[in-house]
């Protein structure tokens, strides 16, 4: 069965890369068919997630790359907050909603604290040690480490930019490492990633280079600053576990 499954996978990925490289449909597939967690849904809900009918028609439509219902007769309406936001126009599949600018009601930040939620239960299920979370932040983790008042906006940019949205701690038995988080106290990101053409590995990688740039820019600013050393105690040589979530529910490979 499973040698079935992995040859009709295959035969759909050939179909998906002979269609145009902007066709939804083909997006939707060639982005989440290996992952794990893309391929739950529809078949495994959370049974503390309740689905709307509409929202249920939204998210597997998104799922499957196919126009939404609900947004048939905006395709073609111009979006826009202020003045100053880019020019979009509405869409049958939602892509210009993803990424506009501004948008009331901070949903971007609401699912970004949801997977944080659901990721800080599942270590505390787990038994693995971890900060981070609604009550319990990551903020102060580099405060000991800068020695000059944040007094611009530029330098609260980078701290914001370095401060990670957990913790975990992983323990092991003396010996080899079995796996990449043990026995280290490695500090997490996730990012949410609504742009088409751009792969979750790729964010994923940015967001490393992004974390020791703003590392390096803060001790800049204070000869007695040590961001950039107590960001290489934390992981391997200060690797981040990047975790990117794309618009098809793919996660980064950091994930697994």
């Amino acid at each position: 069965m499973d040698e079935l499954r992995g040859n009709e996978a295959r035969l759909l990925k050939q179909r998906a890369e002979a269609m145009a490289r902007d066709d939804p449909r083909a997006e939707a597939f060639l982005c989440g068919w290996q992952c794990p967690f893309a391929n739950r849904f529809p078949l495994t809900i959370s049974k503390e997630l309740r689905f709307t009918p509409g929202e249920f028609i939204t998210a597997l439509g998104r799922k499957l790359g196919l126009p939404i219902p609900q947004l048939l007769t905006a395709v073609g309406v111009p979006l826009s907050n202020n003045s100053n936001s880019a020019k979009k126009v509405g869409d049958a599949y939602g892509h210009a909603y993803t990424t506009v600018t501004g948008a009331k009601g901070d949903h971007v930040r609401t699912l970004h604290d949801a997977i944080v939620a659901q990721l800080c239960e599942s270590a505390g299920s787990a038994g693995v040690p971890f900060k981070g979370g609604y009550g319990n932040t990551c903020k102060n983790i580099f405060a000991h480490c800068i020695h000059h008042n944040l007094v611009s906006d530029d330098d609260e940019r980078h701290l914001q930019g370095i401060i990670p949205d957990m913790m975990v701690g992983g323990s092991q038995p003396p010996g080899e490492p079995a796996k990449y988080l043990d026995n280290c106290r490695h500090l997490v990101e996730l990012k949410t990633l609504s742009q088409r053409g751009v792969l979750v590995d790729d964010r994923a990688q940015r967001i490393q280079r992004d974390v020791a740039q703003h590392a390096k820019d803060l001790d800049a600013r204070g000869p007695r600053n040590t961001v950039h050393t107590e960001l290489m105690s934390h992981g391997i040589r200060g690797q981040y576990v990047a975790l990117v979530v794309g618009r098809f529910g793919e996660f980064s490979k950091s994930s697994s």
